[in-house]
């Protein structure tokens, strides 16, 4: 599998896509050996950013906005599996980066005191 290949090497930031997360034994796969984080937006807030819908196969030939709201309902509980959610509604740019790296260095912290203990 392209993903535990990935994840054998030295740390990087992989973006799965859309439902890759949602297929139980890729979620397994990436919580074993990785840090998972979900950027929760509402349908809405991703409709607003996503502007053309041309480059997302999924919203074609349907109301996108629906299309989102469906994903969503199908796929936020396995995104809420991830071991860190960061809500981005209201955040720009800055504020998300912001967010996130310290989102990130307290769960490696959690994470590299419960190996201490180990």
């Amino acid at each position: 599998m392209i993903f535990s290949n990935i994840l054998k090497e030295p740390p990087v930031v992989l973006s799965t896509g859309g439902g890759a997360f949602c297929q139980p034994a890729l979620r397994a796969i990436i919580k074993q050996k990785a840090l998972s984080i979900w950027l929760d937006a509402p349908p809405e807030i991703l409709f607003a950013r996503i502007k053309n819908t041309a480059s997302r196969p999924l919203l074609h030939g349907n109301d996108p906005l629906e299309v989102l709201r469906s994903l969503a309902e199908d796929r936020n509980p396995h995104y809420a599996e991830a071991d860190v959610t960061l809500k981005t509604t209201g955040l720009g740019l800055a504020g998300s980066v912001s967010d996130l790296v310290s989102l990130v260095n307290t769960a490696t912290r959690k994470s590299d005191s419960a190996d201490d203990t180990e």
